[in-house]
């Protein structure tokens, strides 16, 4: 219903009348004071203004396939753990020796109680009174008494290496017996990733504004400047056509003075107005990234991006109608600064520039009179490049280590560029938009 009240009055009312109350076109042109085939005219044009606006929720249908897909990877995503040992402390009595390996020899009166170290198997080193279990790969038992030292296996672990000198008087901990370095996880670092990302912005503009129709009257003297004339009422601009003293196109001239002077008929519409709207622009994206260090990197790609525009000069069925349509190719480079890592989650922030070239530039004007098309033109205006700059809070969430989805809220302030063409844009150089990404990284 948004979009229905964002057509143009004569479209929207003619639409609700037909869709909305199932009247027929009989009906609503009795009602509206139009001719029937007016009115069918307005319904289809209205239709396909409405398909037009709401094209732009396309990306809607996605979320029937990236839901699914995001479960199926978080499900299969591989995690990485690394298996610490467990320490415990606990008290050994004489007593308790007795239900040891029966490879362990009995064990002195008085032992004091000592760390354990739980993993696979068992090497156990006595010294003294002091009792140490180091629980090893190797299937090796020492005992070392006052002064003998005996193996029960042919394999000794720690070969010819010095024991650590282990003293009842001091505290002895639990590392000082381990004669290796511990085992070490370094994970390697992730330097490359790849985006995919769809850009919108946060709002569409819409509105009337006041407008004037500029014509250059025709002069026998090629000394003489020629005169330009404007004008911004309905009859002064049809009275004037029909003067014929303007230099252009006779059979176009002939079909803008049907539209002015039927508009000057109409009550309290002399005033000239233009209806603008601009759509949301679109962008997608495909970027490349290096990660400098754990915290800078670079980034770099192509986008392509989609700015449409609609105007429209006149009303109930007379009127000037406009598409313009720019595709533009960018080539961005950013930098990004790694802020916070908590789990599976990052938050980052951006930095850049942007160059967007234009590739294709389209403008079509409809002429209508009483509902009917009597003229469609088309034109290839040039529009200039478009420079920018801006910033932005990004959001990551990791599904596995490979692969995240992104959200990336930005500002952007798109530099003037003096063009005539007007668009998104030029209403408005400062955006807010909110790109929605995956991530690829390796």
């Amino acid at each position: 219903m948004a979009a229905v009240d964002a057509l143009p009055n004569g479209y929207g009312q003619v639409f609700k009348l037909a869709v909305i109350q199932k009247m027929s076109h009989k009906e609503i042109a009795e009602i509206l004071g139009i001719a029937a085939h007016s009115s069918s005219s307005q319904l289809s044009r209205a239709k396909r203004m409405l398909q037009k606006s709401l094209a732009q929720y396309w990306w809607l249908w996605l979320l029937p396939i990236l839901l699914p897909l995001a479960t199926y990877l978080y499900k299969t995503g591989r995690t990485v753990s690394v298996q610490q040992p467990v320490v415990n402390q606990q008290k050994q009595t004489a007593s308790d020796t007795k239900h040891n390996d029966e490879r362990t020899p009995a064990i002195e009166q008085g032992a004091s109680a000592i760390p354990r170290i739980i993993t696979q198997k068992t090497t156990i080193v006595h010294v003294k009174d002091v009792r140490v279990d180091i629980f090893t790969p190797a299937d090796t038992v020492q005992h070392i008494g006052e002064g003998k030292e005996h193996t029960d296996t042919t394999t000794n672990l720690h070969d010819n290496k010095p024991q650590p000198e282990l003293r009842p008087d001091k505290d002895t901990h639990t590392a000082d017996l381990f004669f290796e370095k511990p085992t070490e996880v370094k994970d390697k670092q992730q330097k490359w990733s790849v985006d995919l990302a769809f850009t919108g912005s946060m709002n569409e503009h819409h509105g009337n504004s006041p407008f004037m129709f500029t014509e250059t009257e025709m002069t026998d003297d090629t000394s003489e400047a020629p005169r330009i004339r404007s004008f911004d009422k309905w009859s002064d601009y049809a009275e004037a056509l029909q003067s014929g003293i303007f230099d252009g196109d006779w059979k176009i001239q002939q079909i803008l003075m049907k539209i002015a002077q039927n508009n000057a008929a109409q009550p309290d519409m002399d005033k000239i107005e233009r209806r603008m709207h601009h759509y949301m622009p679109i962008t997608f994206s495909l970027a490349l990234k290096y990660s400098l260090n754990n915290r800078f990197s670079l980034e770099t790609g192509l986008s392509y991006s989609r700015l449409k525009s609609e105007s429209e000069i006149g009303t109930s069925g007379n009127a000037i109608s406009e598409q313009q349509t720019i595709h533009y190719l960018g080539i961005p480079l950013k930098g990004s600064y790694n802020i916070y890592n908590v789990r599976q989650w990052n938050i980052y922030g951006s930095l850049g520039a942007k160059l967007e070239i234009p590739v294709y530039v389209q403008l079509n004007t409809d002429y209508y009179v009483n509902g009917t098309r009597e003229l469609e033109e088309k034109f290839r205006p040039h529009a200039p490049l478009q420079w920018s700059v801006g910033a932005g809070l990004g959001l990551q969430y990791d599904l596995t280590p490979n692969v995240g989805f992104f959200a990336e809220p930005s500002l952007q302030y798109y530099i003037p560029t003096g063009s005539s063409i007007e668009t998104y844009r030029t209403e408005y150089p400062f955006t807010f938009s909110l790109p929605l990404g995956i991530r690829f990284t390796w």
